[in-house]
């Protein structure tokens, strides 16, 4: 396959730094044919309105636009748009918690308590590596009743007990992730949103990256529904990412490159409660070597994926603001070309 040149680069780098100034750059020039017949007919059936990016040995084969901003048909999505990728950012909070354990500021197995001390005597029996690996028995969060980040703590502790005993099953519970992120806020003494924004998005380049984006914010994609309904914008607690499909890439990269975390951490991110999800979604390895990550997430309408296999230098990237639930199976159409 053809790399996108080094000119056309620079440009979609422009484009991107130019931020609200600048109208986002449609339907990028197909820098892979093949794939380009292959998006274009799932858009062209209503599979998909959005932004996919693909790389080969680190280098950008593809990247355009498909589809539309929001509902109206008339406002064309760009390939800097900014798109809300769901359970993949709940990488950044454990990524931030290995992170204070390679600092030595905590342990894996410390109890919960020992950082949030007025939680119920349950967290006493919860560990770090629990939250890690969704195995701590919390219950999830009440979504339609939290408004806030101290709607989500207060709520967690009126839990008067736990689910089932820590590290004995698996569930998939939001309450996991955000206890990761107010062990980082106990710890740092700084904002969770914060300490994402300098200690994960500035180093690995991500500079499009927001959290907790406000509606109004430049190139964001808005969600919408079969019935081309927009989706609200409320955003109850933090740590909500919207990036572009390039800042995907530029996280995959560094977090694969061990420049955010070592190695070891990150062979301890990939350990799961077979055959679930861990940390870090999906992930497989040789022995201490990962070959294999794959992630997706969704948040109302927006649904993302990120695929990567790691001996074939190939990552896949896209993101919806219109799901259809049907990006693991265009990412295999993709990767059948």
């Amino acid at each position: 396959m053809k790399v996108l040149p080094a000119t056309l680069r620079m440009l979609l780098a422009a484009v991107l730094a130019q931020g609200a100034a600048t109208q986002p750059l449609n339907a990028a020039t197909p820098f892979s044919p093949t794939i380009q017949e292959t998006l274009q007919a799932a858009q062209a059936r209503g599979e998909f309105n959005g932004v996919a990016l693909i790389a080969e040995h680190g280098e950008i084969v593809h990247a355009a636009a498909y589809g539309t901003v929001g509902a109206a048909r008339e406002e064309l999505l760009g390939i800097g748009h900014r798109f809300n990728i769901g359970s993949i950012a709940k990488e950044f909070s454990a990524v931030a918690v290995m992170q204070l354990r390679e600092r030595e500021l905590l342990s894996l197995d410390d109890p919960i308590l020992r950082f949030l001390p007025d939680l119920p005597e349950w967290a006493g029996k919860v560990t770090v590596r629990h939250l890690l690996d969704y195995t701590s028995g919390v219950p999830d969060m009440s979504w339609r009743t939290i408004k806030s980040d101290a709607d989500a703590y207060a709520d967690i502790r009126r839990f008067s007990a736990l689910q089932f005993p820590p590290g004995t099953q698996y569930a998939y519970t939001y309450n996991n992730v955000m206890l990761r992120q107010f062990i980082v806020e106990k710890i740092t003494g700084t904002s969770f949103n914060d300490y994402v924004r300098q200690r994960i998005f500035k180093p690995c380049g991500m500079k499009h990256a927001l959290l907790n984006a406000p509606p109004d914010a430049p190139l964001l994609a808005r969600a919408f529904n079969g019935d081309r309904k927009e989706d609200s914008t409320d955003m109850p607690v933090t740590g909500v990412a919207y990036i572009t499909a390039f800042d995907l890439f530029d996280w995959t990269n560094c977090l694969h490159g061990n420049r955010i975390v070592t190695r070891a951490s990150l062979r301890l991110l990939g350990r799961s409660f077979e055959p679930k999800n861990g940390a870090l979604g999906y992930t497989v390895w040789d022995g201490e070597r990962l070959i294999a990550h794959s992630h997706d997430g969704q948040s109302r309408n927006f649904e993302a994926l990120m695929r990567s296999d790691l001996p074939a230098g190939r990552t896949i990237i896209l993101l919806s603001n219109s799901k259809r639930q049907n990006l693991q199976q265009i990412a295999d159409a993709i990767e059948a070309r």
